[in-house]
């Protein structure tokens, strides 16, 4: 698509971003007034860095201790925020524990915005088709896409996800699988996203990204052991699992679930039932891994089954979107119906939230996107994941 074809749909591309920007404007104006109170994302964060720094990390994953510190340290807030990550994450947030929580989230938010702009540079390659349309696209959608507003207003660290992943795709392209790997086991605070890539990695026998993950998990493990203790394991593990249940303190209400289980969760549980939601939920996420196993190496399809398929999503967990959404122009025999279903994917998040929708909904132009781009492939795609040698 480009030329005289391209020059036809700028200005639906303009009203669009355009938009999507005013809904970023509103979430911004959202974000500002809860800043006051503290009811924000970036709590839990600021609090497990704060309780690491006073060598408190095997409280971490405690739900009363961290409701204390919360409200002492932030401000009172009805459902407490309670840090479910990998707990080395949490060392990344001890030097902004040592601010007030204001300072650190603004802080936050700045290396959150320079984060976007090194992306963006690293991506710079890749524009071509994009350009081809409208010379500003790459720059409006970086700038109207909405996943990347939430993580920002709400101090989430989706955003440094997608950076490794990013990172992770330049030093494949430069031959330096080893560092690739240790780089995703960078991005095992949220494993859930990135143990499908490796796993599919794996399958497609890119050995050296494989093993350089390998050498990354066990240094991720070990500083995270190192920090909550041995003891703690088990409180994680079963934290984990509360997460399965409809335990309030740790439930995620379907409606913010952007994957496949908030799909069967948001449509299944209420006719069905919980347990089998979570029965529907497994399979389908194994029949869609196992037909991503089959397909050509290509990181659009790991980015695109890996969100998919995990637990647990959340809007601005969809910052990865921006990667296939990307890459994917440059496969060979990109279609217009593939160029239609990259630009719903694009606008489903934003258009979710304007309009109340279910997040679970964005998963369906999310597998129309994964189906079109099946069995494409370029010159950048086989080095992404790592060529076998």
């Amino acid at each position: 698509m480009g030329g005289a074809q391209g020059r036809k749909i700028r200005p639906f591309l303009a009203a669009g971003c355009l938009y999507l920007l005013s809904i970023q404007a509103a979430v911004v104006g959202s974000g500002v007034s809860r800043l006051s109170d503290g009811n924000l994302d970036f709590r839990h964060l600021y609090t497990a860095g704060y309780m690491v720094r006073l060598g408190h990390g095997h409280e971490i994953y405690d739900y009363e201790r961290t409701k204390i510190l919360q409200k002492e340290l932030v401000g009172p807030k009805v459902i407490t925020a309670v840090f479910n990550h990998l707990a080395f994450e949490a060392l990344l947030f001890v030097p902004f524990s040592l601010l007030s929580f204001r300072s650190a989230y603004l802080l936050w938010m700045g290396v959150n915005v320079f984060l976007l702009v090194f992306c963006f540079g690293l991506l710079q390659n890749h524009y071509g088709p994009l350009r081809s349309i409208w010379s500003p696209l790459p720059t409006v959608l970086f700038v109207s896409f909405f996943p990347f507003a939430f993580a920002l207003i709400e101090g989430q660290d989706s955003i440094v996800l997608t950076t490794l992943l990013i990172c992770a795709i330049v030093a494949t392209k430069k031959g330096r699988d080893y560092l690739a790997g240790a780089i995703l086991a960078a991005g095992l605070f949220k494993f859930q996203f990135i143990l499908p890539i490796v796993g599919l990695a794996t399958v497609w026998r890119r050995w050296k990204l494989a093993l350089g993950f390998l050498a990354g998990m066990l240094f991720v493990l070990f500083a995270s052991l190192a920090t909550i203790g041995v003891s703690s394991v088990r409180i994680y593990l079963r934290y984990l699992l509360a997460m399965s249940s409809t335990n309030q303190q740790v439930y995620v209400q379907p409606a913010y679930i952007a994957n496949l289980r908030g799909c069967f969760v948001g449509t299944a549980e209420p006719l069905l039932g919980h347990g089998a939601a979570q029965v529907l939920t497994i399979a389908a996420s194994v029949v869609v891994f196992v037909w991503a196993c089959r397909q050509k190496a290509s990181i659009s399809v790991a980015m695109m089954t890996s969100v998919l398929v995990s637990y647990h999503c959340l809007p601005h967990d969809l910052s990865l979107l921006i990667i296939p959404l990307i890459l994917a122009p440059y496969q060979q025999h990109f279609t217009g119906r593939a160029w239609l279903s990259a630009a719903m994917l694009f606008v489903a998040p934003g258009v979710a939230f304007a309009w109340g929708i279910p997040f679970w909904v964005v998963a369906i132009p999310m597998l129309i996107f994964l189906f079109q781009i099946r069995g494409k492939d370029t010159p950048l795609l086989p080095l992404v994941i790592g060529e076998a040698h």
